[in-house]
């Protein structure tokens, strides 16, 4: 498509007051900048800003047409053309003063410096981190998590399970480096399909593996797994043979598995909900009550 920039929006009427501080901010962010094939169109009913490309286009009623996952759907492809810092700060325009929508990108974090320079600049935002929070103009980094099946190309999962080998994965990961970039891949500890629930995450298993990487090795759209912002690279700790089988630490904060786990009312330990059973007294049991002969240990009677 070329290098674009794109927004998601309710499908509704933009309100009155979104519609005048959009206009506000649109009309101070290119009152005073100059750029090839510029024309700026701010009426009742849609906002246009013009380049030697594509144009921003709003419209007030954002109800029908270019809908996509049920949103009103925008782009803009710049071509990273001289106007481009404008369109990406009307875009940032669009994300502060209407309520509900999703900024995306072809660029990067670095690539968006410049609109996002002349928008703060312009309009004297003083705390951008917070306005623009878990946005593509917030700094955190970005990681997918999930299994690796479901996230890399084919050309880079072949690579990942090439390099891989025989190579044992420990509860620690195996780190290797893909031709995209590094990634580190565990044992899911479900040895193949099934799903992981920790945290608020869902992550789908298929290979028998979990893995982490930045999110730019991602290819679009992926299922099974989730894409989050953290200010240091997320860590699995999996074993399948202890409880919890599945531990992960986001920055300060550690997540357990424990979904699909009960805790055996005798020995207080955590087995799969598969293995336990309830005791003729109503106890959860994993059996550990009950020797070889399948008699009762006398300090459980």
């Amino acid at each position: 498509m070329g290098y674009t920039h794109y927004a998601y929006l309710e499908p509704r009427e933009i309100t009155d007051d979104e519609w005048m501080s959009l206009k506000n901010e649109i009309l101070a962010l290119t009152i005073a900048e100059d750029w090839e094939g510029k024309g700026v169109v701010i009426e009742d009913d849609i906002i246009q800003v013009k380049g030697n490309h594509e144009w921003f286009a709003i419209p007030r009623d954002c109800s029908y047409g270019h809908s996509a996952n049920g949103k009103y759907f925008t782009f803009t492809k710049t071509a990273r053309k001289d106007y481009d810092y404008i369109i990406v700060a009307c875009y940032m325009a669009l994300y502060r003063c209407v309520d509900g929508v999703v900024l995306k990108s072809d660029g990067d974090y670095g690539d968006l410096e410049a609109g996002r320079f002349h928008y703060n600049n312009t309009l004297n935002i003083l705390s951008p981190v917070s306005v623009f929070a878990d946005t593509i103009h917030d700094p955190t980094p970005s990681f997918y998590i999930g299994d690796p099946c479901y996230a890399l190309d084919e050309i880079y999962y072949d690579e990942m399970l090439v390099k891989m080998g025989d190579r044992n994965i420990d509860c620690n990961g195996l780190s290797i480096t893909l031709t995209n970039g590094p990634i580190t891949i565990y044992n899911s500890g479900l040895g193949g399909d099934g799903v992981v629930r920790i945290a608020d995450y869902s992550l789908c298993v298929d290979s028998g593996l979990l893995c982490v990487m930045s999110a730019d090795m991602v290819r679009h759209n992926p299922d099974g797994g989730e894409i989050i912002r953290a200010k240091f690279r997320p860590v699995f700790e999996t074993d399948a043979d202890h409880f919890p089988p599945v531990i992960l630490t986001i920055d300060k904060d550690v997540y357990t598995m424990t979904e699909g786990y009960t805790e055996c009312d005798y020995c207080g330990e955590h087995h799969s909900d598969e293995s336990m059973d309830v005791d003729g007294t109503g106890y959860m049991t994993c059996g550990c009550e009950y020797n070889e002969n399948e008699e009762v240990i006398d300090d459980e009677v």
